[in-house]
């Protein structure tokens, strides 16, 4: 091999790692998503079961729902779930779109 081949060699082999290292930290991200999500059915049943309860417990909406995310808050931990701002905001989001599918199947 000549000198030149030798730095073409590299140059591929860097062209290479320079696409690879990206693409192998996508699938990390990927991965620990998937680990995430993996969560989520224990989350929606918790949440489910929580409002059922708070349903019995609670006369205003807005105590059962602050009811549910404390539990939720407390119970995240129990499923290896990281909840953290963005989780609150979604289990929200989930309990009033839980809400508002039952309003409308309730007034049909």
């Amino acid at each position: 091999m000549t000198y030149m081949d030798w730095i073409e060699l590299g140059l591929n082999v860097l062209a290479g790692l320079a696409v690879a290292i990206p693409a192998v930290i996508s699938l990390i991200n990927f991965v620990k998503a998937i680990g995430k999500e993996k969560n989520w059915s224990s989350l929606l049943t918790l949440v489910l079961g929580y409002m059922e309860t708070a349903e019995t417990n609670f006369q205003k909406g807005a105590d059962r729902k602050e009811w549910v995310m404390s539990m939720m808050r407390q119970s995240a931990a129990a499923v290896n779930f990281n909840y953290d701002e963005e989780a609150e905001k979604k289990i929200s989001a989930l309990i009033d779109s839980i809400c508002d599918t039952a309003r409308k199947i309730n007034n049909k």
